[in-house]
C-alpha cells in the first residue's frame, strides 16, 4: 500500500517540479536535430539510430511540434523511471523507507533532472536501462519466462535508440 502512495507522491513532485519550467526556455540546438529527424523518417541516421526520429514523428503528429509537446515525453518517461525505481526497491525487499529513499534519489539526481527535461535520446536510454533492470529483477524473483520475453523486447527497442 505504501509503495503506491510513494510512487504517486514522487511522480506528482516530479511533474510539479518540471512542468512549470517546461517551456521557459527555447529548444536546445540538439532538439532541433531530433525534430528534423521526425520529418525525415529512416531506418537510421548518420548521428543516431532510428528510434528518436520515430518518436519525434509520433509526437509531432499527435501533439504538435511545440516546446511543451516535445518535452512532455521526456518528463513523462522521467516520472516513469522514478516509479520503476520505487517498484524495484519494493521487489528487492526494501521497506517503505528504502522505497522512499530510492525514489527520492531518482527524483533529485542532477543528471536525471537535465535528461528528463529535454527531447534527446538520453532519457530514452536511461529509461530503457532502468526498465531492463526492473524486468531482470522480476525474472530473478519469479523465474517466469514472460519477464525474459519482455526483457528481449525492451532490449531490442533500446538498441534502436542507442543502448
Amino acid at each position: 500500500m505504501y509503495t503506491w502512495i510513494i510512487v504517486l507522491v514522487l511522480v506528482v513532485a516530479k511533474l510539479a517540479l518540471q512542468l512549470p519550467l517546461l517551456a521557459r526556455y527555447g529548444f536546445h540546438r540538439d532538439e532541433f536535430l531530433y525534430l528534423s529527424l521526425g520529418d525525415h523518417l529512416a531506418w537510421g541516421y548518420w548521428s543516431n539510430p532510428p528510434l528518436i526520429g520515430w518518436i519525434s514523428a509520433l509526437v509531432q503528429a499527435t501533439l504538435g511540434d511545440s516546446i511543451f509537446a516535445m518535452r512532455l515525453v521526456p518528463i513523462l518517461l522521467s516520472a516513469g523511471l522514478i516509479a520503476l525505481v520505487v517498484l524495484m526497491a519494493r521487489q528487492m525487499g526494501g521497506s517503505w523507507v528504502a522505497q522512499l529513499v530510492a525514489g527520492t534519489a531518482a527524483l533529485v539526481v542532477p543528471p536525471h533532472l537535465r535528461a528528463g527535461a529535454m527531447f534527446q535520446p538520453v532519457i530514452f536510454d536511461v529509461f530503457a536501462w532502468t526498465l531492463l533492470t526492473y524486468l531482470l529483477v522480476r525474472w530473478c524473483h519469479y523465474e517466469d519466462k514472460r519477464w525474459i520475453l519482455w526483457f528481449g523486447l525492451v532490449f531490442g527497442l533500446g538498441l534502436l535508440n542507442k543502448l
